[in-house]
């Protein structure tokens, strides 16, 4: 439960948007993201846990907050998933602002809905999603919006000048056994794939270029990219698939091939 939640939380990041809301001193914040989950019965309210959580928000207690989250907690890319409670308690001024601590201020636990095995998230659902933990943060505050679109600058502008346009990094992709590395970049609703054989060649050309577009699928919005080219070849990701993951090359006339790869960051990678 827990582990599809944390999944489909992550890949959902890069198209949330921030809005606030709020009441009292004992509860936290939400926005829009869709009607609770049909569950057959409600668990009972994890009342002393989300009161601690919102009560560590609004006394600005960076070290309470980080020892109520569940790690690693993810950020929108290009930013670094924050990975245990020392880098939370660092991260903590960044992530959290007044506008956070004024919303949750004005809630109550009674704002707090559950969501089936998607946890428990404040009124309207797209602040903070509790389970056992703090599992997802949706609020993005302005400095943590700023430095996001510093490091997604810093990784276009790496690229050859043909390639940087538009685009906006979505994702970087390692091989598992190899050297090869992939980058998904959006431009609006449009995806683009980028191979480079090796690191030392990142700066280059890439050896593949696929472009297409991302899909979701039920109430967690599972993701999925397909890309294609003028060849016929294919390549299809999700990031949400169970573990070991995947990117399942295509080629015309051919079975498709599956690569193993795990998810990196483009800037620690660069020559």
């Amino acid at each position: 439960m827990k582990m599809n939640y944390k999944s489909a939380r992550y890949a959902r990041a890069a198209a949330i948007g921030c809005l606030l809301a709020g009441m009292t001193l004992t509860a936290a914040c939400g926005h829009a993201r869709g009607e609770a989950d049909n569950a057959a019965a409600t668990p009972e309210r994890p009342d002393k846990a989300l009161s601690s959580l919102m009560q560590s928000i609004c006394d600005d207690d960076a070290a309470a907050f980080a020892s109520l989250c569940d790690y690693p907690l993810p950020r929108r890319y290009p930013l670094r998933e924050i990975r245990d409670s020392a880098m939370m308690i660092d991260y903590f001024p960044i992530l959290i602002d007044a506008n956070l601590r004024d919303a949750v201020g004005r809630a109550d636990l009674d704002d707090w809905k559950f969501y089936g095995w998607r946890g428990w998230s404040l009124g309207d659902s797209t602040l903070l999603w509790f389970d056992d933990g703090l599992q997802f943060v949706d609020y993005e505050s302005s400095a943590e919006s700023a430095l996001r679109k510093m490091l997604a600058r810093e990784e276009i502008l790496s690229l050859l000048p043909s390639l940087r346009g538009d685009w906006t990094p979505v994702e970087t992709l390692v091989e598992a056994d190899g050297d090869r590395i992939f980058r998904i970049d959006s431009n609006g609703d449009v995806y683009r794939l980028l191979e480079y054989r090796n690191f030392d060649d990142m700066r280059g050309n890439p050896m593949l270029t696929l472009t297409g577009n991302a899909t979701s699928e039920g109430s967690a919005g599972y993701v999925t990219y397909l890309f294609a080219d003028s060849t016929g070849m294919k390549a299809e990701y999700s990031p949400d698939a169970v573990p070991p993951v995947r990117i399942i090359f295509t080629a015309p006339g051919n079975d498709a091939k599956p690569m193993e790869v795990h998810r990196g960051y483009w800037r620690d990678y660069l020559r």
